[in-house]
């Protein structure tokens, strides 16, 4: 499986997996959708200006209907995601997670040559465990000064 492919495809079977949920619970990862736009978001244990993996899925297929179902936070709202929590102790427990955050209006109009070149991450929190503990594991977009 080409290399920059196997990211997307770890992230969108997640995503597939997760579910949403509008009641508080404490076992889930928040992010707030404070923004004007609606939002789409990547994570990854490397930062994803360095390495740009994300590409932009075009039309009908099957993993951009997951993408909008599950990645995709409409403007002035906020998704829960209750597998992040548990992924995050199993798998970054000492590590940085990094997340980045795009327009979906840029991900769905530019194109494949756009985006690498102009790879427009509105903005990539770089957070440690604790930074989530401490933050009760909710992120906001745009981040709070």
């Amino acid at each position: 499986m080409n290399k920059s492919i196997l990211p997307i495809f770890i992230i969108l079977n997640l995503f597939f997996i997760s579910c949403f949920d509008d009641s508080k619970d404490s076992d889930s990862f928040k992010i707030v959708n404070d923004s004007d736009d609606d939002i789409v978001f990547f994570y990854d244990k490397e930062s994803l200006y360095s390495h740009k993996v994300i590409r932009p899925i075009r039309e009908t297929s099957s993993e951009y209907k997951n993408l909008l179902r599950n990645g995709c936070i409409p403007a002035h709202s906020y998704k829960q995601f209750d597998y992040m929590k548990k992924m995050v102790y199993r798998t970054f427990e000492s590590d940085t997670l990094f997340i980045a955050v795009f327009n979906l209006l840029d991900y769905d109009t530019l194109s494949t040559e756009e985006f690498d070149n102009k790879y427009p991450i509105k903005h990539e929190y770089q957070v440690t465990l604790q930074d989530l503990i401490d933050c009760d594991w909710t992120l906001f977009f745009p981040p709070l000064l």
